[in-house]
């Protein structure tokens, strides 16, 4: 949901921007691909996907229900 004064963009319309901070609501196929990089993801998703995670100048977050006790690698995870 976005708020009148935060913007919410596609990947596509945030390409060449830079933020401070971004959220990102990867997909299932987005979320597979971030815990395992083995798992099939085409090549324009995974180029969006890319253009997603370099928008941030100070943080990123991923948003991502994980299962109980669930570690993925290279992610802190807050509840």
């Amino acid at each position: 949901m976005a708020s009148a004064d935060l913007p919410a963009l596609t990947f596509g319309r945030s390409k060449g921007l830079g933020f401070d901070r971004v959220i990102i609501h990867p997909t299932k196929e987005m979320m597979d691909w971030l815990k395992n990089a083995q798992s099939a993801l085409k090549a324009e998703t995974r180029a969006k996907l890319y253009v997603g995670l370099t928008r941030a100048r100070h943080a990123l977050a991923v948003v991502y229900d994980p299962a109980d006790r669930e570690v993925v690698t290279g992610f802190t995870v807050f509840k």
